[in-house]
């Protein structure tokens, strides 16, 4: 059979100009050469592995930055204690030195007044209040029920305000914050773990649910 131009005289493989042979079939030192079955298919992208890649490297390349200032606006603006969220044995709440210690009073030390600066106020936290327990009543606001992680009750102590109070709780309480509802008043117990300026929003961490209270019942000044 006739072989067509620039093709290999064994294979019938495409051959650069001036060869009998291509790579495969050129006879080795043994006089061997391989078959055209033997031969590594070249390889291939397709165009949506290519495009995945390309999403990939684009989505790693906007996430990233978001990530790092997430963390680094957090540890900017938030201070926290060195403490759990929540433990395996939390204390009683009767063995919990509860003090006179209220929500607004945390607010107007910490809010941004302009005379003091951000160092300011967080060494202030830190000789008035990091690690106090305290007793408050709000309003739920939000619900986060987890698994495996810390469980998240938000209230809101005062009406009108933009105070907010992030309670931290063992997810065992789980089947309890799932039965509260947005707008119900109630008791709580934690201990001050954080505060987060810019949001303006305390945090406590070993949080207990006390009691829910009716509406009508929780208080809107100052405990």
């Amino acid at each position: 059979m006739q072989m067509r131009k620039n093709r290999c005289a064994n294979c019938n493989a495409p051959l650069a100009a001036g060869t009998s042979f291509c790579h495969y079939c050129e006879p080795d030192r043994l006089g061997e050469s391989r078959s055209a079955s033997e031969k590594e298919a070249p390889r291939r992208f397709s165009g949506r592995t290519l495009l995945k890649s390309a999403l990939g490297l684009v989505s790693l390349m906007c996430c990233a930055p978001l990530g790092v200032f997430g963390t680094l606006h957090e540890t900017r603006y938030a201070i926290r204690m060195d403490a759990p969220k929540y433990s395996a044995r939390p204390p009683p709440v009767a063995q919990r030195p509860a003090e006179d210690i209220a929500a607004m009073q945390v607010f107007m030390d910490m809010r941004d007044a302009g005379d003091r600066s951000l160092a300011q106020r967080k060494q202030e936290w830190r000789e008035k209040y990091e690690g106090h327990w305290v007793s408050w009543k709000g309003r739920v606001e939000e619900v986060h029920a987890n698994e495996g992680i810390a469980s998240q009750l938000v209230l809101r102590p005062e009406e009108g305000q933009t105070l907010k109070v992030q309670v931290n709780f063992d997810p065992l309480y789980n089947a309890q914050l799932e039965q509260l509802r947005e707008g119900q008043g109630v008791h709580v117990s934690g201990r001050l773990w954080g505060y987060y300026f810019l949001g303006d929003t305390v945090r406590l961490s070993e949080g207990m649910l006390l009691e829910p209270a009716a509406p009508r019942q929780v208080q809107t000044s100052p405990l």
